[in-house]
């Protein structure tokens, strides 16, 4: 288990890193998303969604995995949208058993879903 910890506490230090380079916001997310993919054994698809600017719908942004259908979800419907609008985390151990989502979405296994907020907001 120390173990573990100490590869997220590496993980977490090298995204600080990503964040912290003069790239532009597009390419440190795909950057971080290729991090977590690789180092995270059971992560198959990571992205990130990006509010829109009438702020009702989530964007598909920079992502690594198989590509989705899903590149415009409204806040509040499905996981994702549900996450984004409670600002909350959310994982979801068995996809399979939630009624709220896409039947695209539930060959995963698990999801966890963590909107990032920038001053309280969204």
């Amino acid at each position: 288990m120390k173990d573990k910890i100490e590869q997220f506490h590496l993980l977490l230090n090298k995204v600080r890193e990503v964040v912290d380079d003069p790239f532009d916001r597009n390419e440190k997310l795909k950057i971080i998303c290729k991090l977590l993919r690789d180092r995270v054994a059971h992560y198959d698809w990571v992205g990130f969604y990006i509010v829109d600017e009438s702020k009702k719908h989530l964007v598909l942004g920079p992502f690594v995995g198989e590509p989705t259908e899903h590149v415009r979800i409204p806040i509040g419907k499905g996981i994702c949208g549900q996450a984004a609008e409670r600002k909350e985390t959310f994982v979801v151990q068995d996809v399979s058993k939630e009624t709220n989502i896409s039947p695209a979405v539930q060959k995963f296994n698990l999801r966890s879903l963590f909107p990032f907020l920038k001053m309280e907001k969204l």
